[in-house]
């Protein structure tokens, strides 16, 4: 009998390039989309999205009110490097024309790092959890540093 990891991995290819701020690339859903371009499979013979599919064969629950956000933005990205969890409000930041992408979370980073600003003054001001924004920094990285301090 094949397992529910293994039915959903055989739908998934793997992009060609890795998307800046991000250590791997994006598996991307070859499988049936909806109309916004996000992967839909079965879960216990129930149509859902392929994300909340993915974390259930992994065996990470998630209650109805919890959603999968990708950090890179790509709508059929099924790479658990990519994904963090949080609410629908937090879904809005972090979606394709909302407000926090990997460039903001590598500059929070690189605030916090250097004292400038803390982790939940960051998380309030743009409307999202301290423990999500914290979870969303450790899956960026950068070489170096790429902010220089004035002298």
């Amino acid at each position: 009998m094949v397992s529910l990891l293994e039915r959903l991995m055989r739908k998934i290819s793997v992009a060609p390039f890795t998307q800046l701020g991000l250590s791997s690339p994006c598996w991307e859903w070859t499988g049936a989309a909806d109309r916004f371009g996000h992967g839909r499979g079965k879960l216990d013979g129930r149509n859902c999205h392929v994300r909340r599919a993915i974390f259930a064969a992994r065996g990470v629950p998630l209650r109805p009110d919890q959603h999968v956000i990708a950090l890179c933005c790509n709508s059929r990205c099924v790479n658990d490097d990519h994904l963090v969890v949080g609410t629908a409000d937090e879904v809005r930041a972090f979606d394709r024309f909302g407000h926090v992408g990997i460039g903001d979370l590598l500059l929070a980073k690189q605030l916090i790092e250097d004292g400038e600003m803390t982790a939940d003054y960051i998380a309030f001001c743009w409307g999202i959890s301290e423990a999500l924004l914290v979870n969303a920094m450790a899956r960026c990285w950068w070489e170096g540093r790429f902010l220089q301090k004035a002298s």
